[in-house]
């Protein structure tokens, strides 16, 4: 019986070979960035939940030096993103990557619950 756990990683494998065939055939390459990817969408969310709960912390000078790094962080995922002819959109707290080429096709659900 496979738990929660191992179902989304089975789902990242899966997501990596099918990134992988879109570029270069690299799964490792692929699935570094799907994790990549998850830790950003994850220091992003956290980073919103801290400026929305603190005015003392939205107004800070951390709080700009955290964007800061975070768009900088963004940028460099966006062009490997764009390698594979992929960007992420958010709906809601669910990150997803989609194809770039079909529109509106999901290529990979961000599943980054562990």
């Amino acid at each position: 019986m496979s738990t929660k756990k191992d179902r989304v990683w089975d789902s990242r494998n899966r997501n990596a070979h099918k990134l992988a065939k879109m570029g270069d055939g690299n799964e490792e390459k692929a699935m570094s960035l799907i994790l990549r990817t998850i830790r950003y969408a994850l220091a992003d969310a956290h980073e919103f939940e801290r400026e929305n709960t603190s005015e003392r912390y939205c107004n800070s000078r951390a709080h700009e030096h955290k964007a800061e790094l975070l768009d900088r962080r963004r940028a460099n995922l966006e062009r490997e993103w764009n390698e594979y002819g992929l960007t992420m959109v958010n709906y809601g707290p669910y990150p997803t990557i989609n194809d770039l080429l079909s529109g509106t096709q999901d290529v990979i659900h961000l599943a980054y619950f562990d």
